[in-house]
């Protein structure tokens, strides 16, 4: 058989070997996908948001997410999931193909990293750095997850895969790719922005070892950077001018302990031992690196060191430092996530390990023997330890009360009451198996697991004006909140779920929310399996015939800030009792053009010469339910604060209000004639303290008799 054929048809036999491994990690990530995990975070809820929202528009404001700045994860996200339309399920669905992609990719850049290696070894060295890869329960457990950083091992191993390749056929498009993908990787995840480093080992091994072409590698290598370097120069000029928006949450976790014992002891015990406890990020406390190929990792450290003549050494050994730093140098330590630039090294340095192996022992072995004794070995670890790493993943859900026991609000819950709030998942399906108009409190709409769940069934969001009669056989449903251990009764602020819309209402006023909430214990009693959390709330139908009044206009100030949006008119109380209280203003809000950015706005109570009196935290509008970035032209959009009057002296005071972007200043205010507020502080309305009774005139006071214009005496 000519040799060419025969390496095609090796090349074939191993393509068909990496079948069954792809299926396997496939599977592995897909199974029970509805099931496993229990619910979704608060993070993984942001994105699956964030996606509905640039499915809707087509808008993302980029790098103005300070906990989740890189946008390349949602961005792709919505792309795939207006296929097949977006829920839960759905993105989870897209970030598995995500892992399988990188299982795929693990396996091509392992053998670009051991051309020095017999064909046959090499291949065999891939499967096992693969294996390694499939089985790693942090890998699964951030494949069924929605969190932007998976994309991270996958443009890793891409850029790895190029530039050996590069290296080795010199080619210009190989380096080009490199760049490309490199690029990619620094916009899915902060943590990726170490990776870049990770070239200058490269050039001192080429230039110590292959100086006598440097007229051939370093003008490539220069082509990788700038193509690097030019996909990232939006996010440069961002950084430039407002450095948090890049490098956002980072920045904050940023207090390393720089002991060398500590850090030695939690590098090795997070790829070894003991990994990340927050099961958000890692199930089972599981080490980065499967517990089975422990050994074959620490020597494939040694095969590092041994082999650092070549490139592709030096590179690993560089990356595996490089990557582990975003961990080293928070305050975060272990931390499943941001240790994800790993998942691209460790499987790597198994393979070269397995290499080395198989190296050592050709020496008294036949190659035939070997191949097929290491593929027998493979098939049996990857069968033991596929069915283990399943049955370690699915027992951290299903027995969650033998982990970890979080002390929430005076309850001890496990993670998947706590992180994943089943009780929400529990809610939410019950809202979504009614057929029939709903009223619920706008606070559990905006809350991000509820509006997560809801995404598939109620995909719309639309202001409407006060009606005065709700639809035929509306229930109105009061839920149980953990956070104050009550039932949410003290809200005015309601939402109306009809179709598969959610239709925002303004302010009830206190009677119409003493109405439809009295009684409401007699209603049906929502509850699911018995656990800490097992109490959902209430839903009782509405009197047909109930008529809805609305919380009192105090103001119609016309006032528009920057040309983005329009305060159409302020409810609320315009008088208030001299004792301490509580009070609810509501803002609506009106878009006069498209708008490209998350708003935050806020109110405050000021004297008249504009001394802060109480104010409410300044919050993002309806950031989680209808964002700015999706109002369409006409909505009129009810913004809720709430805050603390201290006990205050007859007289008027100013309500203010403000608006801007998280990294912008505050948007300039003008009147309803246009004019410029002056001071910068935009007076919305007047709210009034009267006098406990009439004051009693002195008893020197000069009477006067006069009448005034006839109208006053």
């Amino acid at each position: 058989m000519p040799s060419a054929t025969r390496n095609q048809s090796r090349n074939t036999i191993f393509l068909l070997l990496m079948l069954p491994i792809l299926l396997i990690g496939f599977w592995l990530r897909i199974h029970q996908l509805s099931s496993y995990p229990t619910g979704v975070s608060n993070d993984e809820g942001i994105n699956v948001i964030d996606i509905l929202h640039v499915m809707h528009s087509g808008n993302f404001p980029l790098y103005e997410d300070f906990g989740r700045p890189e946008p390349l994860y949602r961005i792709l996200q919505a792309v795939s999931n207006k296929f097949y339309g977006l829920s839960v399920w759905s993105a989870r669905l897209t970030t598995s193909f995500f892992g399988l992609l990188t299982l795929a990719a693990a396996y091509w850049a392992t053998t670009e990293c051991l051309r020095d290696v017999p064909r046959d070894y090499r291949r065999i060295a891939a499967l096992a750095a693969v294996i390694a890869l499939t089985i790693a329960i942090g890998h699964i457990t951030l494949s069924r997850s929605l969190y932007r950083a998976m994309l991270q091992p996958l443009y890793m191993l891409l850029t790895t895969g190029f530039l050996m390749r590069g290296l080795r056929k010199n080619r210009w498009r190989d380096f080009l790719c490199a760049g490309v993908f490199m690029a990619l990787a620094l916009y899915s995840y902060t943590a990726a922005y170490f990776v870049p480093l990770a070239l200058a080992p490269v050039l001192i091994s080429l230039a110590i070892f292959r100086r006598n072409n440097w007229r051939i590698w370093l003008p490539r290598l220069f082509l990788l950077g700038v193509v690097v370097g030019l996909l990232m120069l939006p996010v440069a000029l961002r950084f430039l001018n407002t450095p948090s928006a890049v490098l956002g949450r980072a920045s904050e976790v940023s207090k390393p302990n720089l002991q060398p014992l500590y850090l030695i002891g939690k590098f090795g015990g997070l790829f070894l031992a003991d990994g990340d406890i927050n099961p958000q990020y890692n199930a089972a406390h599981a080490p980065l690196v499967p517990t089975f190929f422990t050994w074959i990792f620490v020597a494939g450290l040694f095969a590092v060191l041994l082999r650092i003549r070549q490139t592709s050494s030096a590179y690993l050994a560089a990356l595996l430092v490089l990557c582990a730093m975003p961990v080293l140098l928070s305050n975060e330590i272990p931390h499943g996530l941001r240790i994800m630039g790993e998942y691209a090294v460790f499987p790597l340095i198994i393979g070269l390990a397995v290499s080395s192996i198989l190296v050592l022992l050709a020496r008294i072995s036949s190659r035939r023997i070997l191949v097929a004794g290491s593929i027998l070995i493979l098939t049996g670890i990857l069968g033991t330890q596929s069915v283990l790493a399943w049955g370690i993943y699915t027992n951290y859900w299903d027995h969650a009360d033998n982990f970890y026991i979080w002390r929430i609000f005076g309850y001890a819950l496990n993670h998947n009451e706590w992180f994943f709030r089943t009780d929400r998942r529990a809610f939410a399906n019950w809202i979504k198996a009614q057929n029939h108009p709903l009223l619920i409190p706008l606070d559990e709409l905006t809350r991000i697991t509820t509006r997560t769940w809801l995404v598939d069934k109620y995909p719309n969001v639309k202001p409407i004006q006060a009606i005065t009669l709700l639809p035929p056989d509306t229930t109105i449903v009061v839920p149980w909140s953990l956070e104050s251990s009550s039932l949410m009764l003290e809200t005015r602020d309601y939402v109306l779920l009809q179709g598969d819309t959610i239709n925002l209402l303004p302010s009830f006023s206190q009677a119409t929310q003493n109405a439809l909430t009295a009684n409401i214990e007699t209603g049906e009693r929502l509850s699911y399996e018995d656990q800490q959390l097992s109490f959902l709330g209430y839903a009782k139908p509405v009197p047909q015939g109930t008529v809805l009044t609305y919380e009192d206009t105090v103001s119609k100030p016309a006032t528009t800030f920057s040309d983005q949006l329009q305060l159409a008119s302020v409810q609320g109380q315009n008088q208030l009792s001299s004792e301490r209280q509580p009070v609810m203003f509501t803002l609506n809000w009106s878009p006069l053009r498209q708008l490209g950015h998350d708003y935050w706005s806020y109110v405050q109570l000021l004297t008249q010469d504009y001394q802060v009196i109480a104010g409410s935290q300044d919050a993002q509008i309806l950031r989680w339910l209808y964002s700015t970035t999706i109002w369409q032209s006409g909505d009129v959009v009810p913004d809720v604060h709430r805050f603390d009057v201290p006990a205050l002296s007859p007289g008027a005071y100013r309500l203010v209000t403000g608006v801007y972007a998280i990294f912008g200043s505050k948007l300039s205010a003008h009147n309803a004639n246009g004019e410029a507020f002056n001071p910068d502080i935009a007076t919305i309305g007047w709210v009034k303290v009267p006098q406990l009774s009439q004051p009693v005139p002195d008893t020197t006071a000069v009477p006067i008799n006069a009448t005034l214009g006839d109208t006053f005496t």
